[in-house]
């Protein structure tokens, strides 16, 4: 379950970047209830699916500078996950 609760981490830090959630990087990662090392973990991990993530000064927010989305969708016949926005 430790990769499920990575993919939680992942996904919560894609909708703070998609949603521009207002803050400063310790701020952010306050909210979202992790360090701001493991935020720049999850925003390295998403540059390194393709993604263009830049810190806007003049908005306070993390902001995809090209449209980015993530989707997983996890589907056996115990479980079905889906993580995305």
């Amino acid at each position: 379950m430790k990769y499920l609760k990575r993919i939680e981490n992942l996904s919560t830090v894609h909708c703070a970047i998609l949603h521009n959630q207002k803050g400063s990087a310790e701020e952010i990662a306050q909210q979202l209830e992790m360090t701001r090392s493991s935020l720049y973990k999850y925003i390295d991990e998403l540059k390194s699916f393709g993604a263009h993530i830049q810190y806007s000064r003049k908005r306070n927010c993390f902001e995809y500078t090209i449209p980015f989305e993530f989707y997983l969708s996890i589907k056996t016949p115990e479980v079905e996950l889906y993580y995305g926005a």
